[in-house]
């Protein structure tokens, strides 16, 4: 409990030295050093002053309480911030993961000039970055996004152009169709496998929204594991899932090159090499990361959203038309038994693949307007959204074949075949929905960098990543190491696969060198994200116990635990080489967290930041750090 000390004390704005108030005595920044001592009793105003003073703002709103009444002791929350209980008047200070907050006073938006220590009671701190890491602090005008770029529309942007529908229906629906390892799919029932799969993520998704009404911080669901598990588990869940992010995202550059060089190959009888295309959409995306959020969620709506328009258009002029020759339309994709319940089953845990990435709207918590009521929203909406255009596309591809399931499967990628088919397309139409693939392949890739950015840039400011990650762009307020990283990753994936590609994932007949390593650093990073899924759903339960109903809450818990799990196993199940070592990755990856988990905790613990997270009340009123 803190102690009270009773002494007169000068302040910054030159109150008298003789009143009286009182201060916790065991404030302190426990970093081993303090920016000055008792001795400074002189204090010269700084040159310029834009606003009024944090602490004649604490002055005016400070309550009255008497001694022996100390007020509660502090909490903490997932991700290392540090939350005050009400009932005294401090300043807020971010200060590499710790904030001491102001109840009542709004600091939020210019970080305060003052901390609190065990021997000097009032400090002026400098702005300069190098006066804040005297005191072991990241510079608060350095690592604080900014607030209020983003509408609805734009964090429910994020999370369509995380997903890529476009690219989903083209790649991923042949393996709910049966194009698998395992052979087995949902063959004619795939709509409703894709349903039954929506349903699932939405349990997932609800306790997502949940969270996210809770916790305004850009670590996503590393902040909700941290806040329910601890931060040891916190750091671990963390480094999976933005680890598989990150490999998700290279993953995407070497795909997009080699359709760009099939296009140009096919539509201009161009032959470029995939990999310099790959590279060139590497910095390409970089440099939109850098540039700013409002850009890259306007590339993402560009991009994405037009796609999207023109593959559901063709795909109600296909339906309209009665399917293939016209025939009349059929309600047996939506019948599951139509097909074995085993294959139907498989055919959900695939579709699950589809949804990955809904959950990227809370990534961009501090950056909307209203992160309470936008977050939420956009990862409900999204599911839905994408569910029902899924549905849609699936149930287009099936007429499109006229129900049959071999011929839909042996088509490898079914939207391409109907487009570029005389009865409903042309080979013109065919290279235009071709580059529209592209252009939504290129949408993910902004959706995954910015996502893993933010992410990444949580995790640094609590000092479980590096600090240079949570240093933002002085223009733009961008995490630009963090979009450094994420192009030098990429860049030297492109290389290694251009190099040793063949040596490492092998080369199937017929495929060109990049396929094989795209597979497998794509289930890689999927099959990281599922289990992270299955991670949250099961601490939801317990974090969420005493915060919404309880029904519900079991009912969405389990509906998400079972998808995730069930996708985790389909992954897994069967996998053909390379894919079968995805699994030993996966555990090495995990046990690196691990150990890393030690060091970063042991790190944070010798400079004074919280090791310890409990569930902390309330922290939509806590400003990120």
């Amino acid at each position: 409990m803190a102690q009270w000390n009773r002494e007169p004390t000068r302040s910054p704005l030159r109150w008298p030295a003789t009143e009286t108030y009182w201060t916790p005595a065991s404030c302190s920044s426990r970093t081993g050093r303090t920016a000055s001592t008792r001795q400074h009793r002189k204090w010269s105003p700084p040159r310029e002053r834009p606003e009024r003073s944090c602490w004649a703002r604490a002055r005016a709103a400070r309550p009255a309480f008497l001694p022996g009444q100390p007020p509660p002791p502090p909490k903490d929350f997932g991700g290392g911030g540090r939350v005050l209980s009400a009932g005294w008047p401090t300043c807020r200070v971010f200060a590499g993961g710790r904030v001491w907050s102001t109840p009542g006073l709004d600091t939020h938006r210019r970080p305060p000039h003052h901390v609190f220590s065990t021997n000097v009671h009032h400090v002026r701190i400098s702005h300069s970055g190098e006066n804040w890491r005297l005191i072991g602090m990241t510079s608060p005008d350095r690592t604080t996004l900014a607030h209020g770029r983003l509408s609805l529309i734009g964090v429910l942007t994020q999370s369509l152009g995380f997903m890529g529908p476009v690219f989903s229906v083209a790649a991923l629906l042949p393996l709910i169709v049966g194009l698998s390892a395992t052979g087995r799919g949902a063959g004619v029932a795939t709509p409703i496998a894709i349903v039954i799969a929506g349903i699932g993520m939405c349990g997932v998704g609800w306790i997502i929204a949940q969270y996210a009404k809770r916790i305004h911080l850009c670590g996503s669901l590393y902040e909700y594991v941290s806040d329910t598990a601890g931060p040891r588990i916190g750091v671990i869940a963390g480094w999976l899932y933005y680890g598989a992010m990150m490999v998700l995202g290279a993953s995407t550059y070497l795909v997009l090159g080699g359709l760009t060089q099939a296009w140009l190959k096919s539509a201009m009888s161009v032959d470029v090499p995939w990999w310099p295309l790959s590279l060139g959409y590497a910095a390409v995306t970089a440099t939109i990361l850098v540039v700013g959020v409002h850009v890259s969620i306007r590339a993402q709506l560009i991009l994405a959203l037009g796609a999207m328009i023109v593959v559901l258009a063709f795909s109600l002029f296909i339906i309209f038309r009665g399917g293939q020759n016209g025939e009349s339309w059929s309600v047996e994709p939506f019948n599951p038994f139509s097909v074995g319940s085993l294959n139907l089953l498989f055919g959900v845990l695939y579709g699950i693949n589809m949804f990955i990435g809904f959950e990227s709207a809370a990534n961009l918590a501090e950056e909307t307007s209203d992160p309470k009521r936008h977050v939420p929203r956009a990862v409900m909406l999204s599911l839905g959204i994408v569910g029902v255009y899924y549905v849609v596309v699936a149930y287009a591809q099936v007429m499109g074949f006229g129900l049959d399931a071999e011929a839909w499967k042996n088509s490898v990628f079914p939207l391409e075949t109907l487009s570029y088919g005389g009865e409903f397309g042309s080979a013109a139409f065919g290279n235009f929905l071709a580059l529209l693939i592209i252009l939504d392949i290129l949408a993910v890739a902004i959706g995954v960098g910015v996502a893993s950015t933010r992410g990444m840039l949580s995790m640094a400011r609590s000092g479980r990543l590096p600090s240079k990650l949570a240093v933002l762009h002085h223009r733009f307020r961008t995490p630009i190491w963090g979009a450094v990283l994420m192009g030098a990753v990429s860049c030297v994936a492109i290389v290694g696969v251009r190099m040793g590609g063949d040596r490492m994932f092998g080369q199937a007949a017929g495929q060109p060198q990049w396929a094989s390593a795209f597979g497998w650093m794509a289930g890689f990073g999927g099959t990281g994200m599922a289990i992270m899924y299955l991670v949250v759903g099961a601490a939801g339960v317990k974090g969420l116990w005493n915060h919404v109903s309880r029904t519900k809450l079991l009912i969405a818990g389990s509906a998400g635990v079972a998808v995730a799990a069930g996708a985790v196993f389909g992954s897994f199940y069967e996998a053909a080489s390379p894919l079968d070592t995805v699994p030993w990755a996966l555990l090495v990856w995990v046990a690196l967290g691990a150990v890393w988990s030690f060091f970063a905790l042991g790190r944070s613990s010798h400079q004074g930041q919280p090791v310890t997270d409990q569930a902390a009340e309330g922290t939509s009123e806590v400003t990120p750090l």
